[in-house]
């Protein structure tokens, strides 16, 4: 019997969880427990239990805890504590697939649930003592092996969901020392249609994922290896592209930078991103390339700054320097000094005046900003 320390994932919030279901009723499940047993930083809980979900949502607010009908239909309620949400998912069989959503009915069996799921990875579940339970059998041994493997026949359980194809590659990006299992890999190839049918925000969560995965260059090679990276029109260069910051901690700030060199313009037809995120991927491809991170960060702001640095070295094939990057982190954008009081009292006017500022504020960003240079060598 594998067993964790409870306390790795049991949380407070999450023992709240069980003590209102019931704890001999509810597991924790998936990734949680998936990370938990490969020394990962856990980043969301998520439970699965036999309550249906009127029953789930009686007890939670019987318990004083705040629900939200997150995915109701399907059997998804959430619990809200200390403004964090916690998926609780009634044990399920599916119904009926068609590549996009699926009719399901509830049950109490613990097999057939994780018989559902995806890969053998993230089929497992923990009870509040630490027990680990392995309903397919082999989920251990694939994590200890460091495998991604589909649960059953890759190609059926593709064809239940295409989103799954992505999910392969996104899980491989994220998991360190992780191989796609040969036959899981093998049926990606292909689903043009089923793909396409997938809704944008499916597509741009998972891509996103997989952008700022720390092991991205190889999950895109995957993607290559089996045309996948084809059909979503990624970058030729993309995984040279990524390389460049294999060493870099990637952040969500550093978001359009990323897609632009993933997708180049393709990213409008295949993602749907932020207003935000648009507005910088746009400005990197028309910023003058030899403009400093320093004026950047003065005409624009510390975000348009990083990704323009980030974009320039990467294409241009320039060592990506740490210390600048927490150096346009930290900078402190002076303030310009000119006001138009002193030509006005010149006489300038109407063009003239404007001219003048431009052409002062010129000079004094090009003084301003190689003393700052000369200061941080």
């Amino acid at each position: 019997m594998r067993t964790i320390k409870p306390e790795h994932i049991w949380t407070k919030a999450a023992l709240a969880i069980a003590d209102a279901l019931g704890r001999n009723t509810v597991r924790e499940v998936g990734g949680c427990v998936r990370d938990s047993l490969i020394g990962r930083d856990v980043q969301d809980i998520d439970f699965a239990t036999v309550h249906e979900p009127d029953e789930v949502i009686r007890l939670l607010e019987n318990a004083s805890i705040v629900v939200k009908k997150t995915g109701y239909d399907h059997g998804t309620v959430s619990a809200i504590i200390d403004k964090r949400a916690y998926e609780i998912t009634t044990l399920r069989r599916d119904v009926d697939t068609d590549g996009r959503h699926a009719k399901v009915s509830f049950s109490t069996s613990w097999e057939g649930d994780a018989q559902r799921r995806d890969f053998t990875i993230n089929a497992l579940y923990c009870d509040d003592a630490g027990k680990i339970y392995d309903e397919i059998g082999r989920s251990i041994t694939d994590i200890e092996a460091r495998i991604i493997r589909f649960i059953g026949e890759p190609e059926k359980r593709i064809k239940e969901d295409y989103l799954r194809v992505l999910r392969v590659f996104r899980f491989y990006a994220q998991l360190k020392d992780f191989t796609i299992e040969e036959a899981s890999l093998k049926a990606c190839r292909g689903h043009e249609d089923g793909l396409s049918q997938l809704s944008i925000e499916r597509v741009t969560d998972e891509f996103v994922k997989l952008l700022l995965a720390p092991n991205t260059v190889k999950s895109l090679n995957a993607m290559k290896s089996v045309q996948i990276a084809t059909h979503f029109k990624i970058n030729e260069n993309a995984p040279a592209y990524f390389d460049a910051v294999k060493d870099v901690v990637k952040t969500n700030v550093m978001l359009p930078s990323l897609v632009v060199l993933a997708f180049g313009q393709n990213y409008k037809t295949h993602l749907r991103l932020s207003n935000a995120v648009i507005k910088i991927a746009t400005l990197i491809h028309t910023l003058e390339p030899k403009m400093s991170w320093q004026e950047t960060a003065y005409r624009f702001d510390r975000a348009t700054a990083l990704n323009h640095y980030l974009y320039q070295n990467i294409i241009n094939a320039r060592v990506i320097e740490l210390e600048i990057l927490r150096d346009i982190d930290n900078f402190p954008i002076p303030k310009n000094p000119i006001t138009s009081k002193a030509y006005i009292e010149k006489g300038l006017e109407g063009k003239a005046l404007g001219d003048a500022m431009r052409r002062d504020e010129e000079v004094w960003i090009d003084k301003t900003f190689k003393v700052y240079e000369n200061t941080h060598e």
